[in-house]
């Protein structure tokens, strides 16, 4: 069994609990989407507003580690799909879907580090 961040996940058993973490993070980063989103409009008004800057560092800060959380969950489930389609029980669509998901997830981590560092 591996051990990410209070996440169980047990190799060659039951996935739904990794799946379950992955769609918990996700669904925990759409809020502060949105609410990155609405502080760079305050930002665009109003480029120079020292308590707008702190609050999206803040938020970015919030954003990188849960990037970086879901990038750990999907290595982890990556790793578990490259078994399984060694072993032949995972077609190359669905190892194709979750490697591209890890990719998408890792530049998305990438870019929050960035506008990170940009704002610090």
């Amino acid at each position: 069994m591996a051990r990410i961040k209070g996440v169980t996940i047990e190799i060659g058993g039951d996935t739904t609990k990794l799946e379950k973490a992955i769609t918990d993070v996700t669904r925990s980063t759409r809020g502060l989407d949105k609410e990155l989103r609405g502080i760079n409009y305050g930002l665009r008004l109003d480029p120079k507003n020292v308590t707008l800057l702190a609050e999206k560092q803040k938020v970015l800060a919030e954003r990188v580690e849960k990037a970086a959380e879901k990038v750990d969950l999907l290595r982890e489930k990556h790793k578990l799909a490259s078994k399984q389609f060694a072993s032949g029980d995972m077609d190359g669509e669905e190892f194709r879907k979750i490697s591209k998901d890890l990719g998408i997830a890792e530049a998305e981590l990438k870019k929050f580090k960035d506008q990170l560092k940009e704002v610090g």
